[in-house]
């Protein structure tokens, strides 16, 4: 049983009466649907709803399951010296660095386009790690990584965001008192054509990041493909795991070429002369995604 996250300052409640179909979780919110199976949905059949108590908050009720019906993403994965992946990594006995090899972890830059959530119309760009939450991946390293990254996700690994930045206030809110997630309000770009794609974002005058991702051909046409993930956060110095479901529409390949520029905005100044690979480890071009979050868990003190 999932234990749904309580802090002093963020309670929730059951909707005994309530069905959790798509058209009623995303009521009121602006945008439109991308959906690529209506079938997706169906698992929602039969999970309560809960309703968060969010406090002075101005925007529609948060409630999980949560549902993302029109959602593109571009990323782009390489790797780092795994002693620059510490310096970026959460401090917790419990959270170990996954590496792709004796010396070396992989890090994903990235950057969604939410046209319709739970959580209203946003863009949010991202760097992130992945780590195994009470355990280590033993060698192969990279073919449990890779295998973790796409369908058929490893139970105790997770993505954890070093930085998080958004462009809107509700999803940033939303992410800091549900999550913890490191997240501050900026203006977006995000644009994304057949074998390329695009995002940048500013914050308080400042560029915070650019991300670019090109494909190499020829690509054949898109997949449509389960894509799981699991991402791991910190609250009040507790464990947060929070399981996504999906479905995506787009290319997921290793042939191509990215490039992640961080700006001079104070908080991406750490990402500042990392040690990339030469070449990335997968870049990811999704032109539909569908969610459905389950809703945050407490796994207990970091």
């Amino acid at each position: 049983m999932t234990t749904l996250v309580r802090t002093p300052s963020l309670d929730h409640h059951t909707l005994s009466d309530a069905e959790p179909a798509v058209e009623w979780l995303l009521e009121g919110e602006p945008g439109h649907d991308e959906i690529i199976d209506p079938s997706f949905f169906d698992k929602l059949r039969g999970h309560r709803v809960v309703e968060y108590d969010m406090g002075d908050w101005p925007h529609l009720p948060v409630r999980f399951p949560m549902v993302y019906t029109n959602v593109s993403l571009i990323s782009a994965t390489f790797t780092i010296p795994a002693a620059e992946a510490a310096a970026l990594a959460p401090r917790s006995r419990r959270l170990k660095l996954v590496r792709s090899s004796p010396r070396r972890t992989p890090i994903t830059f990235f950057a969604f386009d939410y046209g319709r959530s739970g959580l209203g119309r946003y863009r949010e760009m991202g760097v992130a790690l992945p780590l195994v939450l009470d355990g280590r991946l033993t060698p192969p390293m990279l073919p449990a990584l890779m295998e973790a990254i796409r369908p058929g996700s490893h139970p105790k690994l997770g993505m954890y965001a070093v930085e998080l930045p958004v462009d809107q206030a509700q999803a940033c809110d939303g992410g800091i008192k549900l999550y913890g997630l490191p997240k501050v309000v900026g203006e977006a770009e995000f644009s994304l054509a057949e074998s390329s794609g695009s995002a940048s974002l500013t914050c308080e005058g400042r560029k915070v990041a650019e991300l670019r991702v090109e494909l190499d051909g020829p690509l054949g046409p898109p997949k449509v493909r389960p894509l799981p993930i699991t991402t791991i956060s910190l609250l009040d110095g507790r464990i947060i795991r929070t399981a996504y479901e999906s479905i995506a529409d787009g290319h997921i390949t290793r042939r191509g070429s990215a490039e992640f520029v961080p700006g001079e905005h104070p908080r991406f100044q750490k990402f500042h002369g990392l040690s990339l690979s030469s070449k990335p480890l997968e870049l990811r071009l999704i032109r539909r995604l569908n969610w459905i979050i389950w809703g945050p868990e407490d796994m207990g003190p970091a």
